[in-house]
């Protein structure tokens, strides 16, 4: 921690070496070990990044497979290759886990559909797009399809601001392409969404 805390005073100071009465040799040494722990740092939240996403992809398939309330945490460890203990490093508990999938997904999910969406002209070719991605997401991950079906009608509602959420998102999506398409004259104005 110190050596963190020296290395940001080094980076944040030109001067900073050379003032500190150590001799030029300690300098260059002293240099070069805080850059070899700034590398090993952004390793390390890389792979605490990588570690985070391994485990909801895992979680996923086990939910999916086994049933949410039959699922436990030493599955989900044992399916993400990780340690039961490294679980909790990440999520409180197996709900946890869940809330976590479920903002991961409807950003990433939403990312795609808005960018689908964006790439065509009319607002019939845009409400196209968005159901031919929306299938075709749930084809590519059968296991979210899974999850999102059993959330969204059986899980005791444990995700429910993220299912909120992400059926806000769609609504406002389609009422949004839908309301162009009547301004365009392409969709029926009696239409209400």
């Amino acid at each position: 921690l110190s050596c963190g805390w020296l290395y940001l005073s080094i980076r944040n100071s030109d001067d900073a070496l050379i003032h500190s009465g150590l001799s030029a040799e300690w300098k260059i040494k002293l240099y070069l070990r805080l850059e070899a722990l700034s590398r090993e740092v952004k390793i390390n939240k890389k792979n605490k990044n990588d570690k985070y996403h391994l485990i909801l992809e895992a979680a996923v398939k086990v939910f999916a497979r086994q049933g949410f309330y039959q699922s436990t945490v030493a599955q989900i460890a044992r399916e993400a290759g990780v340690a039961d203990g490294t679980i909790y490093l990440y999520f409180k508990n197996k709900d946890d886990i869940l809330v976590h999938f479920f903002q991961y997904k409807t950003k990433q999910v939403f990312e795609r559909f808005r960018a689908e969406v964006n790439q065509a002209e009319s607002s019939l070719d845009k409400l196209r797009n968005l159901i031919r991605l929306h299938l075709a997401e749930f084809q590519r991950d059968r296991d979210m399809a899974i999850l999102y079906q059993v959330g969204t009608h059986q899980i005791d509602r444990l995700a429910e601001d993220q299912i909120r959420e992400m059926s806000k998102m769609y609504q406002d999506l389609i009422s949004e392409i839908v309301e162009t398409g009547q301004q365009e004259g392409s969709i029926r104005k009696d239409l209400y969404v």
